[in-house]
């Protein structure tokens, strides 16, 4: 009772929460649309400031490939020329660093050797000359040999100022690169004279051999580097232009990364705006989708609302009289079972003064079918032939809601029509006190234990000893598993065993024994069941087509109102067990759509129904 009353009141409470939200949905998107127009206006003109940036950034890359073909090409040509000038210097330098090998095998004691000569031979005397003229020592004037012409003589002076032991390393750190044409001019003929060979020189001294295979080599490397120099000297401007074009290329791309930086600081500022735009955006979309959602619902469920509301009202009065209402419906099911409708109204009534009298709570006016009855379980009953009336009803209702077994009261077979109709899908098996006594046994054996009901038709006012057990319920545990004597043979019990006794006895007299062991129902038929009864005869006779049409709708009637049922409680869950929000569960929104479409739909074809089963 509790949770229904909760399911209501969680219902109501989601309607009161839509209500409420309408209005200050509405005031939230009077605020977001300018807002989300101002920022579109604002996201509109930052795009055309892009586009400009996009433009800029467009025309430096095409500055920066233009300046980086040049670089590139400036640079490919300095390359090419640093090869050519390795390639010429691969040939050179071997013989500079055979010039330095000659002076490294040399040391002091074989410049001491040559500077001791008294009478140098002219081999070495040329040697001495080619230092003197590299080191620039000057000659002495001497006169020659016939005394008339004079001679610069270059030994002596080499003895003083260069024979030291500091020449080997002037050799070795002299400036290569920066000598005289003059003096290599002065210098070849020198070493081309018969005497400065090394094999003449050779035999002559170790140091003057050395010194002059330096000298040689000198003016060697002189001769080679003049082909090297200029290709130096154009590398040295190829370089110098390389350089110049490559600043002209870090230029562009300085210029170029500036545009990009501010293209870039654009760009930021453009997503950080469009994404407060989308923002907003979305923010109204799912404001406008809750307000129209909010609309939906209370336009869709305001019937839904109002029975709600009845029914919370009915249910916590109910609740109060709960116990009383129940007190006096199991009164009902025990002991009015076999009186006619007046008398358990009756009794009813005095029942309700009675307990009233003790302070138990109850409604004026209690029915079984309000209190216990399911409608939908009550329809279907009718589809299988129970009596429309309000008497076969609640027959129905305490036979549901009894521990007991019924024994009906039916001469005019009403019950015996209904239970077989109802059980007709379990295979019901029918048995009478006429039957062999092994086969009723039998039948009954089986039926307990696969749990298939049984209907023991035609009763009379005693029993077979046999049933006495069946009839009573005296049902064993024996481990996990139950048993029941049928006979003397004890039978496993199945708990969907179902057992129906009828008779067709309209004033039977049953013993105090037999009454307490069964519930005693008396189907005997009433005016209102009767006059269905004759109308369905007559009907059938006379119009057979439209006999079997009402059938039809009485079938699809109940199975419509089921399935009303179903859907409005469905509702009422759905939104019951919902989140917080309710306009914010879009699949909740949707079933509760198709539900109440579907509800409104049925509710229709039950109108039309009713006008066909009249």
């Amino acid at each position: 009772m509790n949770t229904i009353i909760g399911k209501y009141e969680k219902g109501l409470s989601q309607l009161a929460h839509a209500s409420n939200q309408v209005a200050i949905l509405q005031v939230e998107l009077q605020d977001l649309i300018p807002k989300v127009v101002a920022k579109q206006k604002e996201t509109a003109v930052m795009m055309i400031n892009i586009e400009k940036s996009k433009k800029s950034v467009q025309e430096k890359t095409k500055e920066v490939e233009a300046e980086e073909l040049v670089a590139k090409s400036k640079l490919e040509t300095a390359n090419a020329i640093k090869t050519d000038c390795d390639e010429a210097l691969k040939k050179v330098m071997p013989i500079y660093h055979a010039a330095m090998r000659a002076v490294t095998e040399l040391d002091k004691n074989d410049i001491t050797e040559i500077k001791g000569f008294k009478s140098p031979p002219p081999g070495a005397l040329l040697v001495i000359k080619t230092l003197c003229l590299m080191f620039a020592v000057p000659g002495e004037k001497v006169k020659g040999q016939t005394g008339k012409d004079a001679q610069l003589d270059y030994w002596e002076p080499a003895k003083k100022k260069l024979l030291t032991p500091e020449l080997l390393k002037k050799c070795q750190n002299y400036e290569k690169d920066t000598i005289a044409p003059s003096l290599i001019e002065v210098l070849k003929p020198l070493i081309d004279d018969p005497n400065y060979q090394d094999e003449v020189l050779s035999k002559v001294s170790k140091a003057a051999w050395g010194l002059a295979k330096w000298v040689r080599a000198i003016v060697q490397y002189d001769e080679a580097m003049k082909v090297v120099k200029p290709k130096q000297q154009q590398l040295k401007e190829a370089n110098e232009q390389s350089a110049a074009a490559q600043a002209l290329w870090d230029g562009a791309l300085e210029r170029l990364r500036a545009v990009e930086a501010e293209m870039k600081k654009l760009m930021d500022e453009f997503e950080a705006t469009k994404a407060e735009e989308d923002r907003l955006k979305n923010q109204k979309d799912d404001c406008e989708k809750k307000f129209k959602r909010a609309g939906s619902l209370i336009e869709k469920l305001a019937g839904e609302k109002i029975n709600w509301q009845n029914s919370l009202a009915i249910q916590r009065v109910a609740r109060e009289n709960l116990v009383g209402d129940i007190l006096v419906c199991c009164g009902c099911i025990a002991y009015l079972g076999v009186f006619i409708q007046a008398y358990r109204q009756d009794c009813i009534k005095t029942w309700i003064n009675m307990i009233r009298d003790f302070n138990i709570k109850s409604n004026n006016e209690i029915s079984l079918n309000a209190i216990l009855g399911d409608q939908v379980k009550i329809r279907q009953w009718l589809i299988d032939k129970l009596p429309q009336d309000q008497f076969s009803i609640d027959n129905a209702i305490i036979l549901e809601n009894s521990d007991r077994w019924p024994l009906m009261i039916d001469p005019q077979l009403q019950a015996n029509i209904w239970i077989k109709n109802k059980e007709a899908k379990f295979n019901i098996k029918v048995v009478k006190p006429t039957m062999d006594p092994k086969i009723m046994s039998r039948t009954l054996e089986i039926a307990v234990g696969m749990g298939s009901p049984i209907i023991f038709e035609d009763a009379g006012e005693s029993f077979d000893p046999m049933l006495e057990p069946l009839l009573g319920k005296q049902i064993e545990k024996k481990g996990s598993a139950m048993y029941i004597r049928i006979g003397d043979t004890p039978v496993e019990y199945s708990s969907e065993f179902r057992f129906y006794v009828t008779t067709k006895l309209s004033r039977p007299h049953y013993s105090p024994e037999v009454c307490v062991k069964v519930t005693m129902l008396n189907f005997m038929v009433t005016l209102d069941g009767l006059e269905d009864q004759m109308l369905s005869i007559v009907v059938k006779h006379e119009e057979p087509a439209k006999y079997e049409k009402r059938n039809q709708c009485i079938v699809q009637k109940a199975e419509n109102e089921k399935t009303v049922m179903e859907l409005q409680d469905k509702i009422l869950n759905q939104i019951a067990n919902s989140s917080d929000n309710i306009l914010e569960d879009d699949e909740l929104v949707l079933t509760l759509d198709e539900s109440k479409e579907q509800c409104k739909r049925i509710e229709q074809s039950l109108k039309e129904m009713e006008s066909t089963m009249k």
